[in-house]
């Protein structure tokens, strides 16, 4: 009788580790990226924004390749992740713009559609559950006003920058458009 391998989710205890220093980096920026957006400097922090978007993904290829995946980076990089959201909607200057998110089995525009009635936002995105559970690719559909904006298949990082994308679109009284996926 064969036992499957044992998969560990770290490698290592380590605390500095060149994926936890990049994810220390992205976050020791987020008050530069807040006072860029507060001083409205909006193509500086959008750079910014896309420059920590690609570190994200660095940080979590780095981490595998190296074997330096630790207990520390699983929570710092989703840290740092939702705070730089937050970052953003708390330095607007017109207010917080709120995004909801729904994940489905089943009837995602129908059920989408009803929470941001209900709930009052102007924009969710969502997806269903089978169709990024366990891998790397989603398929990401944005809801609001001016209908329904289904996207490309993508990968988790580009499911992010499409949805901060949206956003700034959103917050600047524009509106959404399908953001081509490579």
């Amino acid at each position: 009788m064969h036992s499957s391998p044992v998969v560990k989710e770290w490698d290592t205890e380590a605390v500095l580790t060149v994926p936890n220093v990049l994810s220390f980096i992205r976050l020791l920026g987020i008050p530069v990226f807040c006072w860029l957006i507060l001083a409205g400097h909006d193509l500086a922090a959008v750079i910014m924004l896309a420059v920590f978007g690609v570190t994200d993904w660095f940080d979590g290829y780095l981490a595998r390749r190296l074997k330096q995946r630790s207990r520390l980076g699983t929570r710092l990089d989703p840290i740092a992740d939702r705070l730089y959201i937050l970052a953003a909607v708390a330095a607007l200057k017109d207010g917080p713009f709120c995004v909801g998110f729904a994940a489905e089995s089943r009837n995602l525009e129908e059920y989408a559609q009803a929470k941001r009635q209900r709930k009052g936002i102007p924009l969710i995105a969502g997806n269903l559950i089978q169709d990024g559970f366990g891998g790397d690719d989603n398929r990401l559909v944005l809801f609001d006003d001016n209908g329904i904006h289904l996207q490309s298949v993508m990968s988790t990082t580009q499911a992010k920058l499409t949805c901060q994308a949206s956003v700034s679109m959103q917050v600047s009284n524009k509106s959404i458009i399908s953001l081509p996926v490579s």
